[in-house]
């Protein structure tokens, strides 16, 4: 038997092999060299009697061969095999409806941001390698998130875009209120946490040359006469809400986990990892979870049961927004999860969660008031300051109306009646000083030449369910007065004043909710 004759019937019965296992066949049957097999092996691929997935290359940067082209069953297997990030990418993607953003896979292939600083594989190179398998289309952009699509997608490519968008909003939308449960249970500590935000879907929290959804420090480490293992304990989020948790997830948590624990700098970093679930996939991902020694917890082991119907909602929520559905439409599904945090007793511990549904319910109001315009939602606004670094703020709504024209920024704070927001400064938040002399200006600048251009003067208008402080209510009465004024609002709303201007144009439904969970 010749050497492409045994070549062709070994790769055609198992349907390819990988260089090594190629050229160990060849030395056995044959009795010859290493380099000897390397030459044979070359020889065929170069004259097309065997073809080869150069320029992919998979375990110990070898090629496979294989004589009949490759299938996506066949790419998975090989993948499994010997590039298990790629396989976790492929498998995600499609567990995904076929899109994923750029963050999501950066953290299920467990790529470093950093390349040059470790021998991981490394998202942009997995990437290439699907392009070139023809797995999927080159990559897209919508609202400044990047996105990995599958190609068959093809032209229908951003309505899918657009639904995955509503998922990975609500990925996020729990986040800031377990990190306070986190706090409340002394397993993080309450210095500043850093974390995945709805308004930034793209960029999560960078640590150790790697992204995850939040991170934090604790110092709850346990009883130690060892000074070196007082130190802090570093902790790591991974939140999955708007779809099982696979072991895709779990492996790309884990390898992230591995990375910083295996890096120079960080080789006495102690880390716990804690996974934030809806639900999981199969049971043997919540054994290895155990097994690992990584917490995880179900949201409704934290919040209950009635949690569920919430993420229902919420869900219900993004796609009435993805299909710009009439305003009114959104009051029901609010004041439904409304009612079931109160009913199960986490009024409280939702805080973050009950101030985005005011912004739902504001966005019904303020439609409903200014009609006929351009509404953006969680606005993010970027620029390089003098020292070349990027400033960056979050803004709730931004309406650019017309009749008259003008662009109207609005600072939306859904807190309790009894909280009082006071004056404060520039550089205090939460303030009307800081939305008024900070964020504003901001947001005047950013659009300064698009609005001189269109005619479109900028306005504020500061909406609260709180009350103001006296010095707070005597500047903001100024500014009522100024060219900061909208045409058809005041520059400020508190929680009474709010519930007038409900009464006045019988909004009976928002005025409802505004009484009966927040005043």
């Amino acid at each position: 038997m010749d050497y492409f004759t045994f070549i062709k019937n070994e790769i055609e019965l198992q349907g390819y092999l990988t260089a090594q296992e190629l050229n160990q066949k060849l030395s056995e049957q044959f009795h010859i060299t290493s380099a000897n097999c390397r030459k044979i092996v070359q020889r065929m691929t170069a004259s097309g009697k065997i073809n080869s997935t150069s320029p992919i290359t998979f375990g110990n940067n070898q090629y496979v061969y294989f004589t009949r082209p490759l299938n996506k069953s066949a790419i998975k297997h090989i993948t499994k095999n010997h590039r298990p990030s790629l396989y976790r990418l492929i498998v995600t993607l499609e567990n995904s409806q076929g899109v994923l953003s750029y963050y999501e896979a950066l953290k299920v292939t467990s790529s470093p941001l950093d390349r040059e600083k470790t021998k991981m594989d490394y998202l942009d190179r997995i990437i290439q390698d699907l392009l070139h398998l023809g797995l999927i289309m080159e990559l897209q952009t919508y609202n400044s998130v990047t996105y990995i699509i599958d190609k068959l997608h093809g032209a229908n490519w951003p309505s899918v875009v657009k639904s995955h968008e509503c998922k990975m909003k609500l990925d996020c939308t729990f986040i800031r209120d377990v990190l306070i449960w986190l706090k409340k249970h002394n397993l993080i500590n309450r210095e500043e946490v850093v974390y995945r935000s709805k308004n930034e879907l793209s960029k999560g929290a960078q640590h150790n040359n790697f992204v995850w959804d939040a991170f934090a420090y604790s110092s709850a480490t346990g009883i130690t006469n060892d000074r070196e293992d007082g130190k802090n304990t570093l902790i790591v989020l991974d939140v999955q809400m708007s779809r099982p948790y696979s072991q895709q997830d779990l492996d790309g948590f884990y390898n992230r986990v591995q990375g910083v624990i295996c890096s120079s700098s960080s080789r006495k970093r102690k880390v716990l990892p804690i996974i934030i679930i809806n639900e999981i996939a199969e049971t043997g991902v919540q054994n290895r979870i155990r097994k690992l020694g990584f917490l995880s917890f179900h949201l409704g082991t934290i919040y209950g049961e009635r949690i569920y119907e919430v993420l229902k909602s919420l869900d219900k929520i993004n796609e009435l927004f993805r299909f710009r559905s009439h305003p009114a439409e959104v009051i029901p599904e609010v004041t439904n999860i409304l009612e079931n945090l109160r009913e199960s007793g986490q009024e409280t511990n939702l805080q973050n969660l009950k101030g985005d549904l005011f912004e739902f319910l504001m966005y019904s109001v303020l439609r409903r008031i200014i009609g006929e315009g351009y509404i953006e939602q969680s606005v993010v606004l970027k620029e390089k300051n003098s020292e070349g670094k990027v400033e960056y703020y979050e803004y709730d709504l931004i309406i650019q109306k017309g009749g008259p024209k003008e662009r109207i920024i609005f600072e939306l704070k859904g807190h309790k009646g009894s909280n009082e927001i006071k004056l404060g400064d520039q550089d205090s938040k939460n303030t009307v000083r800081w939305f008024f002399r900070r964020t504003f200006p901001f947001a005047k600048k950013y659009y300064g030449d698009i609005d001189k251009a269109n005619q479109h003067p900028m306005k504020a208008c500061y909406i609260t369910t709180a009350r103001f402080s006296e010095e707070a209510l005597e500047t903001l009465n100024k500014l009522n007065e100024s060219s900061l004024k909208p045409s058809m609002l005041d520059v400020y709303y508190d929680g009474q004043k709010l519930k007038r201007l409900m009464k006045e144009r019988e909004y009976k439904k928002e005025l409802d909710v505004l009484e009966k969970y927040y005043l």
